[in-house]
C-alpha cells in the first residue's frame, strides 16, 4: 500500500508502480480531500492529522478483512511525508502488527523545522494565494525545490493540479496543513514500533533534516535507512529506479 504526501495524490507513485505491480498487488489510495477522494465532504471527516490516523486504521481493517484461504491479508505499508507521519503514529499502536508486514517511511514528516508562528500563517492564508500555489505555474516554481533531478511533463503537472480546482478541497487541505504545522514535532514514541522498518530520505530534502531521520532510525528497533544522494523530498519521483529497487529488495526479505 503506497500512501502519498500532503497536497499530492496517487500520481506521485506513477513511476514505480509498473515494476511493483508485476510482483505485488499494489493499492494506492488518495488521502481524504486529495486526488479523486470525495469522502472529505462528509461531516465526520476532519482536516486533522489525528483523523488521518483513524482513516488509515479503517482502511487497513478493510484490506485485512479480504481474506485469502482463511488468512487475513497484511500489507507492506509505504508512506511519504505526511503519510509517513500518519503511518508512524498508527504503527505505535500495539495492535498494528496484525495488519502490516513491513513499514517504509519516506521523507517522514515527523519533525518539521518550522517557527512557532507557521500555523497562524497557514491558517490565515488567502484562498487565492493557495490557488496560485496549486496552479500549474505555482507547481513549476516549486518543482526545482521538491525534485532535484527529475522534472514533470506538462501532462503530469496538469494531472497534479487538477484536483485543486475544487475550492472546498483546497480549503480542506489548508485546514489540514494548519493542523499539521501546529505540532511540528511528533517524533516521540519511536521505540514502540515493532514492525520491520525502512527509512528513506534524499540528502537534498529541503523540508526534512538529516538529524530527524537519523533520530527516527535510531529510535525504531532494528530500523534500516537508505539515503538517496542528490535527491529531494520526493525520491519516488526524483530517483524512481533506485527507489523501486530499494523498496522491492526490502519487502522481498
Amino acid at each position: 500500500m503506497l500512501l502519498h504526501g500532503f497536497m499530492a495524490h496517487s500520481i506521485a507513485y506513477r513511476k514505480i508502480v509498473p515494476k511493483l505491480a508485476a510482483h505485488y498487488r499494489v493499492i494506492i489510495p488518495d488521502l481524504p480531500a486529495h486526488g479523486r477522494d470525495l469522502t472529505f465532504q462528509a461531516d465526520t471527516v476532519k482536516p486533522q492529522v489525528a483523523y488521518m490516523v483513524e482513516w488509515l486504521d479503517t482502511l487497513l481493517d478493510a484490506v485485512a478483512s479480504t481474506q485469502r484461504g482463511g488468512i487475513r491479508r497484511r500489507v507492506h505499508l509505504v508512506g511519504h511525508s505526511l503519510s509517513a507521519l500518519v503511518a508512524f503514529m498508527w504503527a505505535k499502536d500495539p495492535g498494528a502488527m496484525e495488519r502490516v508486514k513491513s513499514l517504509t517511511l519516506v521523507s517522514p514528516g515527523v519533525r518539521l523545522p518550522l517557527p512557532g508562528w507557521t500555523h497562524h500563517a497557514v491558517g490565515r492564508m488567502p484562498l487565492q494565494l493557495a490557488k496560485f500555489g496549486a496552479s500549474s505555474l505555482g507547481m513549476r516554481m516549486y518543482e526545482p525545490i521538491q525534485w532535484r533531478k527529475s522534472r514533470m511533463t506538462s501532462s503530469e503537472v496538469a494531472s497534479y493540479v487538477e484536483p485543486f480546482r475544487d475550492p472546498q478541497r483546497l480549503k480542506f487541505m489548508l485546514d489540514l496543513g494548519t493542523d499539521l504545522v501546529r505540532e511540528p514535532d511528533r517524533l516521540a514514541g519511536a521505540e514502540k514500533i515493532r514492525h520491520r522498518t525502512l527509512v528513506l530520505w534524499g540528502d537534498r530534502d529541503h523540508l526534512i533534516r538529516r538529524k530527524t531521520v537519523s533520530t527516527l532510525r535510531a529510535g525504531i528497533p532494528d530500523a534500516q535507512m537508505e539515503i538517496f544522494r542528490g535527491v529531494g523530498h520526493c525520491p519516488m519521483e526524483d530517483s524512481p529506479d533506485h527507489f523501486q529497487r530499494v523498496l522491492a529488495n526490502f519487502v522481498a526479505r
